[in-house]
């Protein structure tokens, strides 16, 4: 039984770190909502096939574009966006929407020219998979907890 108490502290601060995270994309993601707006190009726009353990589909996505006479390049579809995904429908509707050469409207982050995305908000999957993912962690670790004790 006392292997308990710091598998339970260890899964209290991971759900905890966890939460922070769905917290800083949220915030963040509203964020986004109100970042000034640049022109760009996509410059790739592909999508690769990963074997492991599964079938998964990154997207390759990048474009540039230009504030006060700097040059940027990014591959950020959503704050706190994720490329890989487990539909190869999913990944190719994005690809469709960005295909090379296009023009895109990018939203940067007035405060960091390097940060910005093609489409500003919540990325509502990624908050929602990780707080459900820190409340697991945080009742799991609760439960260590009140054994333990």
């Amino acid at each position: 039984m006392s292997y308990q108490l710091p598998i339970a502290i260890l899964l209290l601060i991971l759900g905890f770190l966890t939460l922070g995270r769905a917290m800083w994309c949220t915030l963040r993601g509203f964020q986004s909502i109100w970042w000034p707006e640049a022109t760009g190009t996509v410059l790739t726009s592909s999508t690769d096939e990963i074997s492991d353990d599964g079938v998964f589909y990154e997207n390759n996505i990048s474009y540039s574009y230009a504030i006060n006479g700097g040059e940027f390049v990014n591959s950020s579809i959503k704050v706190c966006g994720d490329t890989v995904h487990s539909f190869s429908w999913f990944s190719k509707r994005i690809i469709r929407k960005y295909p090379a050469g296009t023009k895109v409207t990018v939203h940067y982050n007035p405060k960091k020219h390097t940060e910005s995305v093609l489409e500003p908000g919540v990325n509502y999957y990624v908050v929602l998979g990780l707080g459900v993912v820190s409340v697991i962690l945080i009742r799991n670790s609760w439960s260590l907890l009140s054994a333990s004790l």
